[in-house]
């Protein structure tokens, strides 16, 4: 089990032990029921192609376009990025060593990215290489709640972060802000900027904070459940997905109930939106799941060469605008590419 999944089933409060990390590929023939409830069930059709790297086991992926991603692992206390040019993944390479590691990734165009350790430490991307860490939060707190949790950005000139204390900072392009604690009660466990300016936080208490203005709403109560994942486009449109497989919606109109999707036991869930109403999930148990407009679809193991494969699925991004191409990774140092998640 990777430390992201740890930290994310620890910073939050819950009833039962999740079961996570499948830690070999297999190759199967047929797919079990899944037993989680779902609003709409299609076939299966979407074929993934999936590449071996040398980055150790996979936390984070951020795709900025069909040709650019970025994906970071960790082996022996190093973190090592690998890129997507939009044929196949590169060598891995050195992005940090012994210094926290990397639990949340942002590139919002081609060639930048944000990467942020566990122990509130920022390091860009720009020119082919990662810039020196810098510390966001010079005193984190202990393990488990208290360390870095994520970090979004809409272009290289503004980013955000949030931590397991309930700490938010922001960046100019420049330089990052001091902590500023929003969320006095819970950690905040996930965060998606969806234009610039604009972005949702989520925390372990089933809260949803909003950023606007340069300010923060105080918290909202829009689950019972701990948030592990959100994912916005533009203002008006987000999905959060909670510990136990629940799926809230933000429109206009406000928040929707949450509806099953998965079950506690697949926890955590990663999800990426490219557009609104068009979402890709990906589960610990090596399933995917795709929000449409008829609704979700249920969990499914991805074919590989038409042949199902198994494995944990760490992470998904699905770069804006493109409604069929998405990025995975797993556990085991697989990185996952698709042009057919058949999101319409």
């Amino acid at each position: 089990m990777t430390r992201r999944l740890r930290r994310r089933l620890t910073v939050v409060t819950v009833l039962a032990v999740p079961a996570v990390g499948v830690s070999a590929r297999l190759f199967v023939s047929g797919v079990a029921a899944s037993g989680a409830l779902a609003l709409a069930s299609t076939p299966n059709r979407a074929g993934w192609t999936v590449e071996q790297t040398s980055a150790g086991s996979f936390n984070v992926v951020s795709c900025a376009s069909t040709r650019f991603c970025m994906a970071v692992g960790t082996s022996t206390g190093t973190d090592y990025a690998v890129e997507f040019n939009g044929t196949r993944w590169g060598t891995a390479r050195t992005l940090e060593r012994f210094r926290g590691e990397v639990v949340s990734l942002s590139c919002p165009t081609v060639g930048w990215c944000v990467a942020l350790t566990d122990l509130a430490g920022a390091t860009v991307l720009e020119d082919g290489r990662w810039s020196r860490l810098t510390t966001l939060d010079p005193n984190p707190g202990p393990p488990y709640p208290g360390m870095a949790n994520a970090v979004s950005c809409t272009s290289s000139h503004f980013c955000v972060t949030v931590d397991g204390q309930g700490n938010a900072e922001t960046y100019n392009g420049t330089s990052w802000t001091k902590p500023a604690h929003v969320d006095q009660d819970f950690p905040l466990t996930a965060l998606s900027c969806g234009s610039n300016g604009r972005c949702v936080a989520v925390d372990g208490g089933g809260h949803a904070l909003e950023f606007r203005d340069g300010r923060w709403s105080a918290p909202k109560a829009v689950d019972r459940s701990p948030f592990t994942t959100i994912s916005c486009v533009g203002v008006d449109f987000c999905v959060a997905i909670d510990l136990r497989g629940g799926a809230v919606v933000r429109t206009s109109s406000g928040w929707s109930r949450p509806i099953a999707i998965d079950s506690l036991v697949n926890a955590p869930i990663e999800t990426s939106c490219p557009q609104q109403q068009q979402c890709v999930a990906v589960d610990s148990s090596g399933r995917t799941l795709a929000l449409g407009h008829h609704g979700w679809t249920a969990p499914k193991i991805p074919k590989v060469k038409s042949e199902p494969f198994i494995n944990s699925l760490v992470d998904v991004s699905c770069p804006g605008g493109q409604a069929n191409f998405c990025a995975a990774v797993d556990g085991s140092g697989d990185a996952w590419t698709t042009n057919h998640a058949h999101l319409k």
